[in-house]
C-alpha cells in the first residue's frame, strides 16, 4: 500500500492543476522516495496546501510550486536587505556634514552598480550623490575605453624636436651672415637632417629675418661682441669712511676693460661734481 501525502487530497488531485511533473516509480525505490518526500514536506507544510499527490501508479513531484516558493523566499529576503541598507545609508549620510570625497575607483565601482540599476532606482536608493553623477561617471569610463587621443598623431610632417629648433634659432643669431644653406651644413655635421626649408619655416615662426637682411642690422649683442677688446664701462661705487667728522660717503670712480676684465681706479670724492669729474677725466 502506498503512502498518502496528499493532505486530503485523494486521487491524485493536484491543488494548482500543473501539467509538468517528475515520476518516481514505488517498486524497489520506496525508502528513498519517501525520504526526500518527507524532507520536502516539512518545508512546504507552514505555507502551502499540498505539493505532493499521490497516485497508485507512482508519486508526481509539483516543480513549479515548489520553485516558486524558494525563489518567492529569497526575493523576499534580498528585499529586506535592501530596504535595511537603504536606511541605514540614509541615516549615516545625514550625520556627515559637508561633501563626501570619492576617489577614482569608488566612483568606478558606484557607476558600473548604477548603470544596472538605472536612473529611477538610483533615486530611490543613492543618497552620497546625484543619479545623474553616478551615471555620467558611467558614460566618461565608456569614453576613456574608446578614447585614443593618446595614440593618435597629428596630420602632416612630425614636428621638430624642441632642442634642435632651438639650436638653429641659436646658430641664425650668433651668425648673422649664415643662409639657410649654410645652417643646414652646421647641423648636417652635428649629426641632424633638416632641409633648407625646414629652417626656413623655424626662423620666420621666431621673427629672424634671412641671411641678406640679417647682414644689414647689427644687435647691440653682437656689436658688443664684436669690439669688446675696445670697449671700456664706467660707473660708481660707494665706501663708507669714518673721519673726523664721522662717517662720510665717498664716492669711486672706475673703469673696466670688458675684454679683459681689468678694473682701474681713476679716483674718490665725498662730492662727485662737474668740477671734479672734468678735472678727474
Amino acid at each position: 500500500m502506498s503512502p498518502s501525502w496528499g493532505h486530503g487530497r485523494e486521487n491524485g488531485d493536484n491543488l494548482y492543476s500543473q501539467n509538468i511533473r517528475t515520476r518516481f516509480p514505488t517498486g524497489g525505490y520506496a525508502p528513498t522516495t519517501a525520504h526526500a518526500t518527507a524532507c520536502l514536506l516539512i518545508l512546504s507544510y507552514p505555507y502551502s496546501a499540498s505539493l505532493w499527490t499521490a497516485k497508485a501508479e507512482g508519486e508526481a513531484m509539483n516543480w513549479k510550486t515548489l520553485l516558486a516558493y524558494i525563489t518567492g523566499t529569497v526575493d523576499q529576503e534580498l528585499l529586506l536587505r535592501n530596504e535595511y541598507l537603504v536606511t541605514e545609508n540614509r541615516i549615516l549620510r545625514n550625520q556627515i556634514t559637508g561633501r563626501v570625497r570619492l576617489t577614482d575607483g569608488e566612483r568606478t565601482a558606484l557607476a558600473e552598480i548604477g548603470q544596472k540599476l538605472g536612473k529611477k532606482a538610483l533615486e530611490a536608493v543613492a543618497t552620497i550623490v546625484k543619479p545623474d553623477t553616478i551615471l555620467a561617471w558611467h558614460r566618461t569610463l565608456v569614453a576613456q575605453k574608446f578614447d585614443g587621443s593618446q595614440q593618435r598623431k597629428a596630420p602632416g610632417r612630425p614636428t621638430i624636436d624642441p632642442e634642435l629648433e632651438a639650436l638653429v634659432v641659436r646658430m641664425a643669431r650668433e651668425n648673422r651672415s649664415w643662409g639657410y644653406d649654410r645652417i643646414v651644413g652646421a647641423l648636417a655635421n652635428l649629426g641632424y637632417t633638416l632641409s633648407d626649408q625646414t629652417v626656413g619655416n623655424i626662423l620666420k615662426r621666431h621673427g629672424i629675418a634671412p641671411a641678406p637682411e640679417r647682414k644689414t642690422t647689427t644687435t647691440w649683442k653682437e656689436f658688443i661682441r664684436t669690439h669688446m677688446d675696445v670697449l671700456v664701462a664706467t660707473d660708481f661705487f660707494t665706501a663708507e669712511v669714518w673721519t673726523l667728522g664721522g662717517l662720510v660717503t665717498y664716492y669711486v670712480l672706475f673703469f673696466i676693460h670688458l675684454g679683459s676684465r681689468k678694473v682701474e681706479i681713476a679716483g674718490m670724492t665725498p662730492h662727485p661734481n662737474a668740477a671734479w669729474m672734468s678735472f678727474d677725466t
